[in-house]
């Protein structure tokens, strides 16, 4: 996973902002292997209500390219519920691993005060494991999106726990499983 997160996050700017959104793209086989390697950690082999999914865009590259694990038995789709998802940055410098909540179907329900809802519901999940308080996992340690636009508001507040690792300190897949591992035991909290 290591490597291919590191080539992902060194060439998919570049694709996004030079090349066609079209047809069997690199980074489309790029992310398809890093879902078939995800999908083949113990954790995730073991586990019959996990889903890996992953998206690069649909019709145009996207801003922020993401590979998620959903529970089925909390959501099927990253528009509701809660899922674990890995978040590239757009500008190839940061991968986020966080357990965040679907923003679309909340902003749906409740409008201008989405990001109020998503907010709170993202404190009341993470009053859930003060063991994680004070850990890498701390939502105050800087996982947060670029500010300004309503939709990274949504992003920033949907957030239960997260960590960034800078495109030059991806961990080892040892390191990643284990933090998948926490985030997906923190997730069945909320099943």
């Amino acid at each position: 996973m290591q490597e291919l997160i590191q080539r992902i996050l060194r060439e998919y700017p570049t694709a996004r902002t030079s090349t066609q959104f079209a047809g069997e793209h690199e980074m489309r086989r790029a992310f398809r292997e890093l879902k078939e390697q995800v999908e083949n950690l113990e954790i995730i082999r073991n586990n019959p209500n996990l889903l890996v999914h992953f998206s690069i865009g649909q019709g145009n590259w996207s801003i922020t390219p993401f590979l998620a694990i959903l529970d089925r038995r909390n959501t099927t789709s990253t528009q509701r519920g809660t899922y674990v998802v890995f978040i590239f940055r757009a500008n190839g410098e940061a991968l986020d691993l966080k357990l965040g909540q679907g923003v679309h179907e909340v902003k749906q329900e409740f409008g201008r005060r989405a990001n109020e809802v998503l907010h709170q519901r993202a404190e009341s999940a993470r009053a859930l494991f003060p063991n994680l308080r004070g850990t890498q996992f701390e939502i105050d340690a800087g996982l947060v999106y670029e500010r300004g636009n309503l939709r990274s508001q949504l992003y920033n507040a949907s957030t239960i726990l997260g960590r960034r690792y800078p495109a030059d300190g991806i961990p080892n897949d040892e390191l990643l499983t284990q933090d998948i591992d926490i985030l997906l035991q923190s997730n069945e909290s909320n099943v």
